[in-house]
């Protein structure tokens, strides 16, 4: 629908029903006769007394356009969601089944930070104060049975340690593979078993680094054996041949953990600990370590990593961001490559700023406990942002990142992106090649747990598409499938961004969670901007927000309605994270809500996370921002939100509904094209036109694109406004703008096939 049209178009804006013709009454002349008087009170005395009842009952009604009086309706049915990706553990160990381990529901980790340990071996590193330690009272006690048996000389064995460790490198750089390997002692007669056996890996800045207070991570030698299996089943890159499962196990990409040193420990409960002992708690357990092993990791601390690009307000301009250990200048040198590709690239260096966040900087448990290992907080290191201005249209730029410290600078590899084309919309565009394109994806996570809502027909086999170069594994792998699929698609054609409406990393308070998700979007995001929204799972919370959400709500809770499930699906980050790791325009409410342009488009994002009814902070942005759109410079309006206006639930969403009456009709009288949305884990497409639940109606086409890497949906959509419904494959949408009138759509899945098209005409309204 045109704007003229619309001006033109007398429609009122909340549905009415058709008023019935009059129909004449021809009174004879028995029904004109009086009636007696009994029939008359009979008949008119209710009349009199309901006629006031109503009159009250309206009066107490909302009016019909009053929406901020009325409200959404309240609804009581929740809807069945699928699971939600679990957090992994650092090293992202998996049970002997092929399950991820949940670090959130992990006994061991309760027991090894309140732990005692001894180096009880000649052989072991002693880093927790020698083969003696100083709060033993050995043989002090009058039941302490240690030091009864022969040639035990209070605990400490003659024999060697059953085991020994051992690492390919003991310098390791973020990203490395490295070799864990342990060696089972010849004279070693005594059976263990694996489960009865720990590997647990800390990390600090100083020597003294200690089991208990500085936990990354821990698992069973079982679990330890598994996860190789898996990862050597999934090809890890290592080029050697097949690794022995029963002594070694292969980190394929190290992960980025902020300190200078790190201990792998292999311990096991002490036989000759007892659980009535005098000096601890009940539940104190005593570990013997059998070995262990120190990395170093403090030249890791200078190396940039997790770089990404972002869109400002100004078209050509563009964010460079990336992290390191350490703090430092934030430099970033940058060239446009020429057209003869044989001159010299001629660099200009830029300088930044850098920030980072704490464990208090956030609202509430898990996020803000430093206690934790694989839940809670986790030092995000030192965040670089870098503007570059002044970039032209349509060009190509090679850019690297660095940190500078005194004299030298640490610089990463080099890196390329490509700018946004100058196009007019009065300018012959055939269609025969898009002027811009960009892909839409959300839900994606790092990992996830395979359990029973994983569709049986999801992606299950080592197949390898020629075209896209993308492994299909089952489940677990689905985000970094997703992040491999695009990768491979900027490889092969141009795309203009990344647009990522919300459930990014869903870290939910493990901080470490978002270190590995930054890492698997650098491939794409250092070469194609990302625009992110944010989510329930980066922002909902209940508590602590009074002078720490950034959003600037001064509620504790945030938005908390009677009417919603607005919990606390962050893990009590409360946006904290995303804003401070993505940078975006700068004329809304951060990454909460703003727009920007791309050629021919105008795209708007806004957070389902906060308040949107009238004359709200947010509503009243939106609706400023809608009516400055200039349609003869970006003819498409497109509308990104986290959760769908119109989902497979139907009616059985709270939100959607209240998202219909909050903003359906601001959307229909601004005419907006597309509405992309994430939050139900399955691809979705309703009908051209969609407006109060009817197609053909002047509304936008809405699509949800919550095939990310989350645990898929299933099942099916029978609505008669959904056009085409996926819940048992990820990917990612891509919307090609060919011309001011026509705009292709498509949903592409894991392996590269297009599972759905379908062209948007501007005419069609």
């Amino acid at each position: 629908m045109d704007e003229d049209h619309l001006a033109e178009s007398t429609a009122p804006l909340l549905p009415t029903s058709e008023a019935s013709p009059a129909s004449s009454l021809e009174i004879n002349d028995v029904a004109s006769k009086p009636r007696p008087l009994p029939t008359i009170c009979i008949i008119v005395t209710p009349i009199v007394i309901l006629i006031p009842l109503l009159f009250l009952l309206a009066l107490l009604l909302p009016h019909p356009q009053d929406k901020e009086a009325q409200g959404p309706p309240k609804e009581t049915k929740v809807p069945q969601r699928p699971h939600e990706p679990a957090a992994s553990t650092v090293l992202q160990f998996v049970t002997e089944r092929g399950d991820l381990v949940d670090p959130r529901n992990s006994r061991l980790y309760e027991q090894l930070r309140n732990g005692v340990f001894y180096a009880m071996y000649p052989d072991a590193d002693n880093a927790n104060g020698g083969p003696y330690s100083s709060d033993d009272p050995c043989g002090e006690q009058p039941n302490d049975p240690c030091g009864e048996q022969p040639n035990d000389p209070c605990g400490v064995p003659i024999d060697p340690s059953p085991f020994r460790l051992e690492v390919s490198h003991e310098s390791v750089e973020f990203g490395q593979e490295l070799h864990i390997s342990w060696h089972e002692n010849d004279n070693n007669e005594a059976s263990i078993e694996d489960q009865d056996i720990i590997l647990a890996l800390s990390c600090g800045d100083t020597n003294s680094v200690m089991i208990g207070e500085n936990l990354v991570d821990a698992a069973t030698l079982a679990q330890v054996k598994a996860t190789h299996a898996y990862s050597y089943h999934n090809q890890v890159k290592s080029n050697e041949n097949e690794a022995n499962l029963n002594n070694e196990w292969i980190i394929p990409n190290f992960p980025a953990i902020y300190s200078n040193q790190c201990l792998f420990t292999m311990l096991m409960q002490s036989p000759r600990w007892y659980k009535y002992r005098k000096d601890y708690p009940v539940k104190t357990v005593r570990y013997d370590i059998l070995s262990q092993k120190r990395i170093d990791l403090s030249s890791s601390q200078e190396q940039p990593t997790q770089i990404h690009l972002g869109l400002s307000s100004d078209p050509n301009a563009r964010y460079i961001q990336f992290t390191t250990g350490l703090p430092g200048g934030s430099v970033v040198e940058i060239a446009k490559r020429p057209a003869d590709s044989e001159a010299e690239l001629t660099f200009v260096k830029l300088t930044g700023s850098s920030t980072s966040y704490s464990a208090q900087d956030m609202c509430q448990s898990p996020a803000n406990t430093v206690d934790n290992a694989g839940v809670g907080f986790s030092n995000p290191g030192q965040l670089h942002i870098v503007k570059a201005e002044g970039l032209e249209d349509d060009s190509n730029y090679v850019y690297r990142v660095g940190l500078a410290m005194g004299q030298g600078v640490r610089w990463s590899d080099y890196f390329e992106f490509q700018t946004f084309p100058s196009v007019k919309v009065d300018e012959l565009l055939d269609g025969s090649k898009a002027v811009t394109t960009f892909l839409a994806v959300a839900d994606q996570g790092v990992m996830q747990s395979l359990d029973s809502n994983t569709p049986a027909t999801a992606p299950s086999t080592m197949l390898r598409d020629l075209e896209f170069d993308v492994e299909l594994r089952h489940g677990k792998e689905a985000a970094q499938d997703v992040a491999d699929l695009i990768t491979n698609i900027i490889r092969n054609e141009t795309v203009s961004a990344i647009h990522h409406p919300g459930d990014l990393s869903y870290a939910n308070g493990a901080g470490h969670v978002w270190d590995r998700y930054m890492v698997m979007i650098q491939p794409y995001a250092s070469r194609v901007p990302v625009t992110v929204g944010v989510g329930n799972h980066e922002y909902d919370h209940t508590q602590g927000g009074v002078g720490k959400d950034p959003s600037g709500v001064i509620s504790d809770g945030g938005f908390q309605p009677y009417w919603g499930n607005f919990d606390e699906a962050s893990g009590g980050e409360c946006g904290v994270p995303v804003s401070k790791r993505f940078a975006g325009p700068e004329n809304g409410n951060g990454v909460f809500w703003y727009s920007f342009n791309q050629p021919l488009v105008h795209i708007i994002m806004l957070s389902t996370e906060h308040n949107m009814t009238v004359n709200s902070p947010q509503y009243k942005w939106l609706q400023t921002d809608l009516e400055s759109v200039n349609r003869t410079v970006t003819p498409w309006l497109i509308v990104e939100v986290h959760r769908p206006m119109y989902d497979k639930y139907a009616e059985g969403d709270a939100v959607t509904v209240a998202l219909q009456y909050e903003v359906e009709d601001l959307f229909y009288l601004n005419n907006v094209d597309l509405v992309i949305s994430g939050h139900v884990h399955s691809y979705l497409r309703t009908c051209d036109g969609l407006f109060r639940g009817k197609c053909d109606s002047g509304g936008p086409i809405h699509v949800s694109v919550g095939t990310g890497g989350a645990p898929l949906d299933g099942g099916h959509a029978n609505i008669p406004w959904v056009e085409k419904y996926d819940g048992d494959h990820w990917g990612v949408g891509k919307a090609s703008v060919l011309n001011a009138s026509s705009l292709k759509w498509e949903f592409i899945a894991v392996g590269g096939e297009v599972t759905d098209e379908y062209m948007i005409s501007r005419d069609r309204k």
